[in-house]
């Protein structure tokens, strides 16, 4: 009898970087070159852990995911957005770092980012290079860079995200609805997000706790990348895992049904609820909740601003700084903060302790997703 793989579920991703055909062929290449691999470089790192890595196809990042590495589908989407507001920055920087005349380093402005991803199944083959999904979803999302996105939304900045991969996330994010048919694979639906909205968002002002002006900071090494550490951050179910003094966690999107700024967790402690209101939000590098507490006991506890930053420690690694700030800065707050902030510290200390097992725990069960040797009799 032949060993077989077993076939998986999973997210299929391509990051295809356009007008890099016309790039190449009208400018002077060694240039060209020099540009578009720096951008690809930028554009394979930001799709890190937990999105591995299969190929380089000519202008496209070609990655995938166990579907047990994403909770809520929308957290992939923050990739992408996080992704193309990196590689338009580092764009302008290049554009204003360069005294170049040349006419690759005068166009390099005209090339951009695209996304397509869809939730399909695959089965995993060893290569020389690594392991590489292949079946019919992964002909699918390849098909799905030839699309008509463009001219239907008059941009190249986009991610089109299948509706297979929006069913896990619980909705469509409030992106508007596309589809594309093809002779051999049929219509396949899917919805549309602009990513030059994620740029306007980045540079909106920012409402950030910092060190110098924050009442209580914690800061905790832990082993994930950024774009995991946020996760369990924000996700009500993984937050229950390590927040062991909530008795509930419900999270509310904000009114363009995604989560972001105006997005809402209501944090049920028994004696006081806690409604945490994003008022800054900037994957995967920090976000700001305010917090407002609804009290059922006669506790004092005071408004506050708490900045959660993530900064990548290494290969696999990131360090969480947690900053508060008391909003009220009455004589009564004055009087009690120094109590309020050795509580808390002790509280979260507590906290990240169990994250930091739980992380453990299901980054070993990670890695023994989608490994050689996993095999089914067949």
């Amino acid at each position: 009898m032949t060993a077989t793989r077993a076939r998986e579920q999973g997210y299929l991703v391509i990051a295809d970087i356009s007008g890099y055909t016309s790039f190449l062929t009208r400018t002077e290449l060694e240039h060209a070159h020099g540009i578009v691999a720096e951008l690809t470089q930028l554009v394979i790192a930001r799709l890190g852990e937990p999105l591995r890595f299969v190929e380089l196809e000519g202008d496209a990042v070609f990655a995938y995911a166990p579907a047990a590495a994403f909770a809520d589908a929308e957290r992939l989407l923050d990739i992408f957005e996080g992704c193309y507001v990196a590689f338009r920055l580092r764009l302008e920087e290049m554009r204003r770092a360069t005294t170049c005349t040349c006419s690759a380093c005068a166009l390099m402005g005209a090339l951009d980012l695209k996304f397509v991803a869809h939730l399909g199944s695959f089965i995993l083959q060893q290569t020389p290079t690594g392991l590489k999904p292949l079946g019919p979803d992964v002909i699918l999302v390849h098909r799905l860079l030839k699309n008509g996105v463009g001219e239907a939304f008059g941009t190249k900045a986009y991610a089109l995200l299948t509706d297979a991969l929006l069913e896990r996330a619980g909705g469509t994010l409030g992106l508007p609805a596309h589809s594309e048919r093809y002779d051999d694979l049929g219509e396949v639906r899917g919805r549309i997000a602009d990513l030059a909205q994620a740029v306007a968002r980045h540079r909106e002002a920012r409402i950030f706790v910092g060190h110098d002006e924050a009442d209580l900071e914690l800061v905790t090494p832990l082993p994930v990348p950024s774009s995991v550490a946020w996760e369990y951050h924000i996700d009500p179910r993984k937050r229950m895992r390590w927040q062991l003094d909530a008795r509930e966690i419900e999270a509310k999107p904000n009114a363009a049904g995604r989560a972001g700024v105006g997005w809402e967790s209501h944090c049920d402690h028994g004696a006081y609820t806690l409604v945490h209101r994003a008022v800054d939000w900037r994957p995967f590098d920090y976000l700001t909740l305010e917090s407002t507490p609804v009290v059922r006991a006669p506790l004092t506890l005071p408004r506050s601003h708490s900045t959660f930053e993530f900064t990548e420690d290494g290969p696999g690694r990131c360090v969480v700084a947690m900053r508060v700030r008391a909003q009220e800065r009455g004589l009564w707050t004055r009087l009690t903060m120094p109590l309020g902030i050795w509580l808390i510290r002790r509280q979260f200390r507590a906290h990240y302790e169990v994250l930091a097992r739980v992380l453990e725990e299901d980054r070993r069960e990670w890695s023994a997703t989608s490994q050689p040797g996993s095999f089914a009799d067949g």
